[in-house]
């Protein structure tokens, strides 16, 4: 029944949207004046959308298992949310600046950029793969 879900249109949906109020609190959080006023809040959502990308993360790798690792997609979007991750710890901090790829988590939705969408997630197959083998 998870499953199911996690592979809907409507769950998709919902991701979707999530990635838009990121987006926007992304931009938000650009401006000194908005982010004095209201920068907690900003900051809180920003966790509260992280923290759904990562339960969609495990549930994707649980529910799919191998399946889940042979789309770039998926990949791409794990990249984002272990970088979103390790962004929190002062040793990578400087992986805040790489927050705001979050936002190319949209093009998975246009279908009509099948083409770049592939190329992206080769892209990231790529850059990633060396990063394998670093802590073995």
């Amino acid at each position: 029944m998870i499953k199911k879900f996690i592979l809907s249109k409507l769950f998709s949906n919902l991701i979707l949207f999530v990635v838009f109020i990121n987006s926007v609190v992304l931009g938000l959080q650009t401006s000194p004046s908005i982010t004095e006023c209201i920068g907690t809040a900003l900051h809180i959502i920003d966790k509260v959308c992280l923290y759904i990308f990562v339960v969609e993360a495990i549930l994707k790798i649980y529910f799919l298992r191998v399946d889940y690792f042979k789309r770039g997609w998926n990949l791409f979007e794990l990249f984002i949310v272990v970088i979103s991750l390790a962004a929190d710890f002062p040793a990578f901090s400087s992986f805040r600046a790489l927050r705001i790829i979050r936002v190319f988590r949209a093009l998975k939705f246009i279908s009509g950029l099948r083409n770049l969408r592939h190329r992206i997630g080769l892209f990231f197959v790529v850059l990633l793969f060396p990063f394998r083998f670093a802590y073995v």
